[in-house]
């Protein structure tokens, strides 16, 4: 899954652990990214950088304004666990992948008690909350296949590629003669679903001659048809 628009969100969140109060104010922005680009936390500038100069045991005095002690790097760092957290449970179960979000803000609130545990919360919550805000989009992973025939079965393997597996034919290429007839080796793109089963298909078109090998190449959207029969299925409908 991933995101499927941008929207951004103000949480303060505070709890009692461990006989201590932790809390954590916080606004984020989550928009989604190019496709292979993975997930990133952006700190907008001006974000956690300290108002007064550190000491020498490298914390701040105060974080954007809080009366708490936490080293700045600690306070980015709980941020990022509590933002990836939130992405790695994703939506339906399936982890968000090509995310960014913007930290825009970052404060504790009126009392001591801002903490890494605080930050790490709120930025899990916060970004949670959006995902699940949003209309869900679901993503499917795609598979690079690279495959060798003989060339008088090429026409039945592309038939059978790019029709009902949904794949794309990227190169074809002259390769050695493979049981004295010509080769033919097909680099394509499919999703990774389609591929199910594909091993018997291909033997069967091949008559056992063709060969093939498959490699994750990245995620990216599923068909409209097919991406709202599944989020019914997952929604029980």
């Amino acid at each position: 899954s991933t995101a499927s628009s941008e929207a951004s969100l103000s949480r303060e969140t505070h709890f009692e652990l461990g006989g201590k109060t932790h809390a954590a104010e916080l606004t984020l922005t989550v928009r989604p990214g190019e496709r292979g680009s993975g997930n990133r936390v952006v700190f907008a500038d001006g974000v956690l950088v300290p108002d007064e100069p550190s000491d020498e045991s490298g914390t701040v005095s105060s974080v954007s304004n809080t009366g708490g002690k936490l080293s700045i790097e600690d306070a980015r760092q709980a941020i990022r666990e509590g933002v990836q957290a939130s992405l790695d449970r994703g939506v339906f179960g399936y982890s968000a992948v090509d995310v960014e979000v913007v930290v825009e803000a970052a404060s504790g609130v009126d009392y001591a008690g801002c903490s890494a545990g605080g930050y790490r919360r709120c930025a899990s919550e916060c970004v949670m909350q959006m995902l699940h805000q949003q209309p869900p989009k679901l993503l499917e992973p795609i598979m690079g296949v690279e495959l060798t025939t003989n060339e008088t079965y090429l026409g039945p393997v592309l038939s059978d590629l790019l029709g009902s597996r949904r794949g794309m034919v990227l190169d074809l290429q002259h390769t050695d003669s493979l049981e004295g007839m010509t080769g033919k080796t097909v680099l394509a793109e499919v999703p990774l679903i389609e591929m199910i089963g594909y091993s018997r298909t291909l033997r069967s078109q091949t008559k056992g001659t063709a060969s093939f090998s498959m490699e994750f190449k990245r995620y990216d959207d599923i068909a409209a048809h097919a991406h709202t029969a599944l989020v019914k299925q997952l929604r029980g409908g």
